[in-house]
């Protein structure tokens, strides 16, 4: 069998839209922060000109619906491309394509969702990033050292009561940071990668 490309997995990924469709988890708070989200137009501006130097750049994000990274990190994506011409957006879920998700692991090894591939037309890569922005993952560790995660599972592999009110009031705090504008350094960290 031979294995997908980043770039024939772009051709069969859907548009942002599509995928918003296509969610049966999460969807309602995907919603959300695109809603909430507005680039300026300085720095719609700046990753224009980051974007226009590679020509075209075809960015590819692998996820699913269930993650809440990709719920805040999505919408970046998706109003970029947007809003620039030379940027096109496709969406695959991660598991449709395991052995390409393979060869993007996370610093520790393993694959993370959601992973956003930027590269050429032609399919060069620019850039990988993973999961969340550093200040994201910062915030993240202080939420869970203030609100401990309680156990997942119960005896019998059913999920927690008390794991799912945790989680929701987790996905809210992280909304309201990326409201208030922790979706910024995300932004940051997309520009440092096409800078190189």
């Amino acid at each position: 069998m031979t294995e997908t490309s980043p770039i024939d997995a772009f051709q069969d990924g859907l548009i942002f839209e599509d995928y918003v469709a296509s969610m049966t988890t999460l969807k309602r708070h995907m919603l959300e922060q695109y809603e909430t989200l507005h680039l300026s137009e300085a720095i719609k501006t700046e990753f224009a000109n980051l974007i226009e130097k590679h020509g075209q750049v075809l960015t590819l994000v692998m996820t699913e619906d269930y993650c809440p990274d990709s719920v805040l990190n999505l919408p970046i994506v998706a109003r970029l491309a947007e809003a620039i011409p030379a940027m096109t957006l496709r969406v695959i879920y991660r598991s449709d394509y395991p052995q390409l998700a393979d060869r993007y692991p996370a610093a520790d090894g393993y694959s993370h969702i959601p992973t956003v591939i930027f590269m050429t037309s032609q399919g060069q890569e620019l850039g990988v990033w993973h999961e969340r922005s550093a200040a994201a993952r910062e915030f993240l560790a202080n939420f869970e050292k203030e609100t401990p995660q309680p156990p997942k599972t119960s005896a019998g592999g059913e999920t927690t009561l008390a794991f799912k009110k945790w989680a929701k009031k987790r996905l809210t705090a992280q909304k309201e940071a990326y409201q208030n504008g922790l979706w910024q350094e995300t932004l940051k960290e997309f520009m440092a990668l096409l800078k190189k």
